[in-house]
């Protein structure tokens, strides 16, 4: 096999690797843990019988460095210098062309090129910085591609030469990606767990896992109490003891053997510390007052434990002073369908913490729940290896577009696959002996509004909020969970409320009520919000989320984002209340011009959003005087 690029990321946090079996999704993530931690090389045997000699086997990585986070790093650290070179090696990557680089590294060149210019971060933002290394000589760096760059060369300016000792332009140029090397790569914290690990071992608290994540080092926390001065004192005594004890012997004496040194160092006594005093423990789960190693528990308790331990020690240590990536091979291995759902979740606020988060996966229902992320489909065609990168949130329109370039090919799959593991997942956690109730929206925003308003059932794990993306997303959600429930009702415990927006274009979706599956849309009824059925005969006014919010907390959070934008301010002014006990529809006197110009202002990108996580700061779950809107108690008492 070839050189094969294989993007990792558009910019986002959480990136998946979807594909058959054999196509190389794992080989990604052990490629970068040989790189960050000096792994073991997994060299695969069509190089071996080819021979190493002329196709030495490499890694390389670019790195997108946020640029303030790095120039901080930088100075305080004392490598300026580097930065420069950084910054200049970063020109070189936004700046390249496809007739920037030599015409047999041209195919993966445009590869490159084509990721780059999808990137969501941009050359202001970030500096792109490559670097690699070659098989049984990671010592020595190595730009792969990027080397036959024509403008590559300009780095070697960079650092000062020596006339007596005159260089190659190729070893001039090895000896300055080492030195940003060696700069960057102590600053990564790669924590990789592949799909088989021991959990017991990895769990312990002296383990580099638990270390990276906690952002604790033992090392240093035992450099504060076995000082210098403690260690002079103790090997000062040990040795009268051994001089005391030589004397009592006469003829006899402890020696040290020549290549040993004689004394105790800060190493011998921290190693003893932390072996002596963590290697006794060893993780437990405690669950209804009873404690079970995690040796114990089944594969898929295992899975879920590695994820939930680190999301703990992250949540907690979200101040991280280096770049954590956390990689995972199949985080859904073994594990209940019902619990796959919960895992990605957990990944995905993981991701939300500002980690990286890089796996595997044959579960495909991520897809559709999630609001930002890749899925990069890596597949084998005519002995090539291939792949295509899904911006998640925009996957139906990418996957549409794969589709037609692809004539059918595998990225048809996707668009199914997801759905059906997704529903799969949804079914199996109403059924559960202690099941779920759902409620199906249509974006983020709404879910930022569920969040506030059933936080205490969120938090006893009782009820999901999942948003898919639209209406009608929402109704074909529907379709598809009305077929197993309605075959089976007497196994579900669990209750899935789909929820929709009225909409001026209103959409057919006359769906009959089972006792554990129903269709509700909002809609203003007489300046109050109502749920009415999806086929009720009323189809206006348009009613969305945000007319059916409680208009005092309304009115304030329009306050607290006047300074944020322009139109709002505006809009601030033509206020004049008539009713707090109508919903925020009805409550204000806005004439059509200021009831437009608020619809076209909830449009813009981000805003939704915005008025929504302001909105939810702002209301108070112990205020009598506005109880939840009768909407969201109706949805509380009746459907979930």
């Amino acid at each position: 096999m070839g050189i094969n690029y294989i993007p990792v990321s558009n910019g986002t946090n959480f990136n998946a690797y979807i594909g058959e079996n054999g196509a190389g999704k794992s080989t990604v993530l052990e490629a970068l843990e040989v790189f960050f931690n000096g792994g073991q090389w997994n060299v695969n045997n069509d190089a071996v019988a080819n021979g190493l000699s002329t196709r030495t086997p490499h890694i390389c990585v670019i790195l997108a460095l946020e640029k303030n986070k790095w120039d901080r790093i930088a100075k305080s650290s004392g490598n300026v210098d580097e930065l420069l070179i950084i910054d200049r090696l970063s020109r070189i990557l936004w700046e390249a062309r496809l007739d920037s680089f030599n015409s047999a590294n041209r195919e993966e060149a445009k590869k490159f090129i084509a990721h780059r210019d999808s990137l969501i971060i941009n050359k202001d933002t970030h500096y792109l910085c490559a670097i690699g290394q070659q098989y049984e000589t990671p010592e020595r760096s190595f730009l792969s591609i990027f080397s036959s760059m024509t403008t590559i060369s300009q780095l070697t300016l960079l650092l000062p030469s020596d006339p007596a000792k005159p260089r190659s332009n190729e070893v001039q140029l090895e000896l300055v990606i080492s030195k940003i090397s060696k700069f960057i790569v102590p600053n990564y914290n790669y924590i990789y767990t592949p799909a088989e690990v021991d959990v017991q071992r990895y769990t312990k608290i002296e383990s580099k896992a638990i270390q990276k994540l906690s952002g604790k080092d033992i090392e240093t926390i035992l450099k504060d109490i076995i000082t210098q001065k403690s260690l002079v004192e103790i090997n000062k005594k040990l040795a009268e003891f051994i001089a005391d004890i030589e004397k009592t012997l006469v003829s006899y004496e402890y020696k040290k053997p020549s290549q040993r040194q004689s004394k105790l160092n800060f190493s011998d006594l921290s190693h003893k510390v932390i072996e002596s005093y963590f290697s006794i423990r060893v993780l437990n789960k405690s669950e209804g007052g009873t404690r079970t190693p995690v040796s114990q528990l089944s594969s898929g308790e295992k899975k879920k434990a590695l994820v939930d331990i680190s999301y703990a020690f992250l949540s907690k240590n979200n101040q991280l002073d280096s770049e954590l990536v956390f990689a995972m091979d199949e985080p859904e291995a073994s594990l209940h369908t019902g619990a796959i759902f919960e895992q990605f979740e957990r990944i995905y606020q993981i991701s939300k913490l500002g980690v990286q988060c890089l796996v595997t996966t044959h579960w495909y229902g991520f897809v559709p729940i999630l609001a930002t992320g890749t899925a990069t489909n890596i597949y084998k065609e005519k002995g090539e290896i291939l792949n295509s990168v899904i911006d998640i949130a925009y996957y139906r329109e990418i996957v549409k577009q794969q589709i037609a370039s692809h004539k059918g090919a595998l990225p048809a799959d996707i668009s199914l696959k997801s759905r059906n593991d997704l529903v799969q997942t949804i079914i199996a956690s109403i059924r559960k002996p202690s099941p779920y109730s759902w409620i199906i929206c249509e974006g983020t925003s709404e879910r930022i509004y569920f969040e506030k308003y059933f936080a205490g059932e969120l938090q006893k794990q009782k009820l999901k909020i999942l948003p898919v993306g639209g209406a009608k997303e929402v109704k074909r959600l529907f379709e598809y969970l009305e077929l197993p429930i309605k075959e089976d009702e007497k196994q579900v415990g669990g209750k899935i409320l789909c929820l929709i927006d009225t909409d001026i274009q209103f959409m057919d979706c006359d769906f009959k009520d089972y006792p554990n599956l129903k269709f509700r849309r909002l809609l203003d009824v007489d300046n109050i919000t109502n749920l009415v059925k999806g086929g009720h005969n009323q189809k206006t006014p348009s009613t969305d989320i945000e007319d059916s919010l409680d208009a005092l907390y309304f009115f304030q959070a329009l306050g607290e984002l006047g300074d944020e934008y322009e139109d709002v301010a505006i809009l601030l002014d033509c206020i004049e209340i008539l009713d707090l006990g109508y919903s925020s529809a009805s409550a204000f006197n806005w004439r059509k011009k200021e009831r437009d110009a608020l619809k076209n202002l909830f449009k813009e990108d981000g805003f939704k959003v915005r008025f929504a996580e302001v909105y939810a700061s702002l209301v108070d779950e112990d205020d009598a005087l506005h109880p939840d809107p009768l909407w969201i108690t109706e949805i509380r008492k009746d459907l979930i």
